[in-house]
């Protein structure tokens, strides 16, 4: 049996976690901010931490970019998209201290992953930029083919009316060409999962998602034999027995 600490959380007016970018630099970053107490979290009794999304948002590093407005796959504070190169959490070398400090206190690091939308491209056209700070040559470009409406929207348990994406909604089945979606997000979720050495995972808005996607997913690559959970919100337990 384990204890999970979720390790992020929202104020008012919208706001996600403190950070110096807000113009108080005493603020620490929120990922040294986590790493600072995890002997302490863990003689508590967690034996997980789950990090809130980290990769880049299309609200950069400002007060909305609580991480769902999920932009690049491959940005996880590294690149300087959205008038940032941290995420509003910090950078990728302080997110990868982070999550070596609490592997090293016996903490396992849990990734709340976005699989169901993107936001901040053009009329459904992302382009990122590189590893080398080049423009649009990032990995996983998309074009209009990859979202609804343009494409139909994937088998899902509940009504059309019933869900709604924060950006432009992905289809991981029925993209255009078949299988460069699905496959573009469990490479990148590989990739993330290596780089921070995570032993699982909250995937985001599991209503919204085809099944034979997310067990797709999570029987893939890095991702496979690891914990985790999906946040399912919806009043009707029919809906939730359909997609179990």
């Amino acid at each position: 049996m384990g204890v999970i600490l979720q390790a992020t959380c929202k104020f008012a007016g919208g706001h996600s976690v403190p950070s110096p970018v807000d113009g108080n630099r005493r603020i620490p970053w929120w990922w040294d901010h986590l790493a600072a107490p995890a002997n302490a979290f863990r003689q508590t009794g967690f034996t997980a931490v789950l990090l809130p999304p980290a990769l880049k948002t299309s609200a950069g590093a400002f007060p909305g970019a609580d991480g769902y407005g999920t932009f690049d796959d491959y940005d996880l504070g590294s690149k300087n998209q959205f008038f940032s190169t941290p995420t509003r959490f910090g950078t990728r070398e302080q997110l990868q201290r982070c999550a070596a400090i609490m592997r090293a206190n016996g903490l396992d690091v849990y990734l709340d992953v976005v699989l169901h939308q993107r936001d901040g491209g053009n009329r459904f056209v992302y382009k990122y930029n590189g590893a080398n700070g080049v423009a649009g040559v990032g990995r996983f470009p998309k074009n209009p083919q990859c979202f609804v409406p343009n494409v139909p929207r994937d088998p899902i348990a509940g009504p059309v009316s019933d869900d709604f994406g924060f950006g432009d909604e992905l289809a991981p089945i029925n993209a255009i060409p078949k299988g460069y979606v699905m496959n573009g997000l469990i490479a990148a979720g590989d990739w993330q999962t290596r780089a921070l050495d995570a032993q699982g995972y909250r995937i985001d808005d599991t209503k919204g998602l085809a099944v034979e996607f997310v067990s797709k997913y999570l029987n893939s690559k890095a991702m496979q034999g690891t914990f985790a959970v999906g946040e399912y919100f919806d009043t009707n337990p029919d809906t939730l027995n359909w997609w179990v």
